[in-house]
């Protein structure tokens, strides 16, 4: 065999070896260059997300909590709550009680602000009892129909009717929501549930068991 023909092998054995290596290099390189410009993921939703309490949670955080078998719902620590012989819960404050004349037989406690619940025996759906509400109760039939205020709300995610309440003694609105057999009626003094007033923060804390 010719040296020229040996030197001309070693070169193509050395041509061979040095592109694998640039073609290493090249990988490597690359791979190098994509790690360290490499994007992360951003959790900047999901902690907004978990991390950015609302500002009904932040109110509620260190609140009380009435529950029976029908539902649960929140109160502030320094409100109070009673509870009547027929199963009724007034969730009241007390800072905000008055004396008012009992038709001039003495005087009884009046809440201001209050959220009282209501459980009542009917199979009709909160949109039916209020219908027939406003067609048949004296209380509203004698009113005009443009002071009569009845909006559709969503309680625990179950539509709701909210109506002004009427009838002697009367202040406030009236809820009223089902789900399955359960009918409830929350009546409270606040004009909408739409406002920041404590008695609609209660409100939205309210969950059917």
């Amino acid at each position: 065999m010719s040296i020229l023909k040996v030197m001309k092998n070693t070169s193509r054995g050395f041509a061979h070896i040095l592109l694998i290596l640039v073609v290493l290099l090249g990988v490597g390189a690359f791979g190098y260059y994509m790690y360290t410009n490499r994007s992360t993921p951003s959790n900047s939703n999901a902690l907004s997300t978990l991390h950015t309490p609302t500002g009904t949670e932040d109110k509620t955080a260190n609140w009380k909590t009435y529950t029976n078998s029908q539902y649960t719902i929140r109160y502030p620590s320094d409100w109070k709550q009673e509870i009547n012989v027929v199963g009724n819960i007034t969730i009241y404050n007390p800072a905000t009680i008055t004396q008012k004349l009992n038709n001039g037989s003495g005087t009884y406690p009046y809440h201001s602000e209050f959220v009282t619940i209501s459980p009542a025996d009917t199979n009709q759906t909160a949109k039916q009892f209020v219908d027939n509400l406003v067609q048949a109760d004296p209380a509203y039939t004698s009113l005009d129909k443009t002071k009569i205020d009845r909006t559709t709300v969503t309680i625990d995610g179950q539509p709701a009717e909210m109506i002004n309440a009427e009838g002697e003694g009367s202040s406030g609105y009236d809820i009223y929501v089902t789900k399955g057999t359960i009918f409830i009626d929350i009546s409270t003094s606040t004009n909408s549930l739409k406002n920041e007033s404590t008695e609609a923060q209660i409100i939205s804390t309210f969950k059917f068991n």
